[in-house]
């Protein structure tokens, strides 16, 4: 899963490089430490934002702080949620969208 995990954050990296203004987020039901230290051995720690929006980093956020919003790139780990929650996880993205299941 690390692996597969490193690869899915480098897409959304490339992806922000392209496009700067673009939002990115990963969802999850909620951030086991095993995602926490995969996300910080890919990505410079300053770069990510923990359960709050930043336009400029990429956003780590619950099902429940993603709710409302909208990003142009977003990754699901589907892992716990129920089916309402990946709706809603699924739909915060508008252009690019990768889900894990």
């Amino acid at each position: 899963m690390a692996f597969f995990l490193i690869s899915i954050i480098q897409w959304l990296i490339d992806i922000k490089k392209k496009n700067p203004e673009y939002r990115t987020s990963i969802i999850v039901n909620r951030v086991k430490e095993s995602i926490r230290s995969t996300i910080i051995e890919s990505i410079n720690e300053e770069e990510v934002s923990w359960y709050k929006v930043d336009d400029k980093k990429l956003s780590v956020l619950t099902v429940e702080n993603a709710k409302g919003l909208e990003f142009e790139a977003v990754v699901v780990l589907c892992d716990g949620m129920e089916i309402n929650e990946q709706y809603i996880a699924y739909t915060r993205a508008l252009d690019h969208l990768c889900v894990v299941k």
